[in-house]
């Protein structure tokens, strides 16, 4: 399980999480992955702090594999961010939110994963905030059966 590391942690409100890759149907974390098997990062979000009630907008959330070795390639999954909804409540407040990939969107080869979290304001202007993260995940390999 890899942590998110983020620009500022304050004390009235700080966010913290974790990121994780699974095999869709497996219980156990994996860094192989079959190129005919769909899979998913889950990435665990809490926020805390005494501005937790008031604070509203969204966490984009991204994945981004950087290929590695020979004929090396970059994706962006998916190609629009994860969005998910901030819910103004009692500290903590806890997100989970699941990233599939479906077969086939990855090549076969070795990536190193990072998933980004950026969290942008409330409709209508959706403006940026200043809390930004990443979570740099392990090295990732993909095959053909």
């Amino acid at each position: 399980m890899s942590e998110f590391i983020f620009e500022d942690r304050e004390e009235d409100f700080n966010v913290t999480g974790t990121c994780q890759v699974f095999e869709k149907g497996a219980f156990d974390p994996t860094t192989l992955i079959k190129t005919n098997q769909d899979w998913f990062v889950r990435i665990r979000l809490r926020t805390e702090g005494i501005m937790n009630g008031t604070t509203a907008g969204s966490f984009l959330l991204r994945l981004h594999l950087e290929g590695l070795g020979l004929a090396a390639s970059e994706l962006d999954l998916p190609a629009v961010a994860v969005s998910v909804d901030l819910t103004p409540d009692s500290p903590p407040q806890d997100y989970l939110k699941d990233i599939e990939v479906k077969a086939g969107d990855v090549p076969v080869g070795a990536y190193k994963l990072v998933t980004t979290v950026n969290v942008i304001g409330p409709a209508p202007k959706k403006a940026p905030a200043a809390i930004a993260g990443y979570c740099e995940g392990p090295i990732l390999q993909f095959y053909a059966v």
